[in-house]
């Protein structure tokens, strides 16, 4: 009976152990990935916005504005990660105001942004998203969104992080 009961357990064991490597498996090729839609993009402006609406979760697609780039990231990354939603473009002091209010409120303006915004919207080296960069910024923030306008250029650069984490000593809370 033995030799059955050590049989039956290695067998377990076995189908364990394969159904944890088909998962692994599984979920490498079936886990969403990181959409980036920069300005040498090969899409067009309906393309662009299918593809944001379809990855996007915390805010809309800019309709009416033009050089519209974005970076969409997955939240599977491990805790202390920050990962979140990236986007960019140009447009109308109307457009402009719109969008702020519809995703912010124009209540959320600030003089300066936070320790956590400054840090966050400084993220990422991509040749679109330079907010840290803007001669004469105007500051949006709320929790975890974040916007820098550029009324200079018409450019608006909008972030959300999806991770409250603790990065380098700056708390997202303001503690």
């Amino acid at each position: 009976m033995r030799f059955m009961d050590a049989k039956k357990t290695n067998l377990t064991v076995a189908a364990v152990i394969g159904l944890m490597l088909v998962g692994a498996i599984l979920s490498w090729f079936l886990a969403p990935k990181i959409i980036e839609v920069g300005m040498d993009s090969p899409f067009s402006n309906e393309q662009k916005h299918a593809l944001f609406e379809r990855h996007a979760h915390e805010t809309s697609y800019p309709k009416a504005a033009t050089e519209v780039c974005f970076r969409l990231e997955p939240g599977f990354y491990k805790k202390g990660d920050v990962y979140g939603e990236y986007v960019r473009f140009k447009a109308t002091a109307e457009v402009i105001d719109t969008f702020v209010e519809s995703t912010l409120g124009l209540g959320s303006k600030r003089a300066v942004p936070t320790d956590y915004a400054s840090w966050h919207q400084g993220v990422g080296d991509y040749e679109w998203w330079r907010p840290m960069s803007v001669t004469d910024p105007v500051y949006y923030e709320d929790g975890r969104k974040f916007i820098t306008v550029d009324s200079a250029n018409g450019i608006v650069y909008y972030s959300y992080v999806r991770s409250y984490s603790e990065v380098k000593g700056i708390s997202a809370y303001g503690e």
